[in-house]
């Protein structure tokens, strides 16, 4: 019995300096991750495409801002934030009204949901009635809880969310 307790109050404060490690690394990869994105340079490149034979036009925009956090490895998860829109242009581009709710959120929710999230926006898509937001996050759980409570900004927009493991940012890489 006097076997069973000491190795029970062995394990017991083991436990104790395990949880306390990960919540000291946890919230050190925080702050670090949060110090880096306000260092971030506000640079971006966009990119133009038309497919041959179609009137669709596809923009891409990537942050090349980002690549100090590339090398870190604290935002291991790309996550595609769709949002889809009604087109019936052939151009397949949103309408000018859709357009300033599209970049009213880009402009003032997404900074917020950086902030709180501790994740980044590397990269948008516009094509063909939808518009993609790439971002790294380090917990993908905690970027849907705090980018849901924003839902309300896309009312009349649907929203998707699709996530995976990327990381050594190869996805971005590849990135036009």
């Amino acid at each position: 019995m006097k076997i069973v307790r000491k190795y029970l109050v062995s394990y017991s404060i083991f436990l104790v300096f395990m949880l306390t490690l990960t919540f000291k690394s946890t919230a050190e990869d925080k702050n670090e991750i949060h110090a880096l994105i306000k260092k971030i340079p506000d640079k971006w490149k966009l990119t133009e495409y038309k497919q041959k034979g179609s009137k669709q036009v596809w923009f891409f925009r990537k942050n090349l801002g980002v690549s100090e956090l590339k090398s870190k490895k604290l935002l291991p998860i790309l996550v595609y934030f769709t949002v889809t829109y009604k087109t019936n242009a052939p151009h397949g581009l949103p309408t000018w009204r859709d357009v300033v709710k599209l970049d009213n959120f880009e402009e003032t929710i997404i900074p917020k949901v950086e902030k709180i999230a501790n994740c980044i926006l590397v990269g948008t898509v516009m094509k063909n009635g939808i518009k993609d937001h790439l971002f790294y996050v380090s917990d993908a759980k905690f970027f849907l809880k705090t980018i849901s409570k924003y839902k309300n900004h896309l009312e009349g927009f649907s929203v998707a969310i699709n996530k995976q493991k990327d990381p050594k940012w190869k996805i971005y890489a590849t990135f036009p």
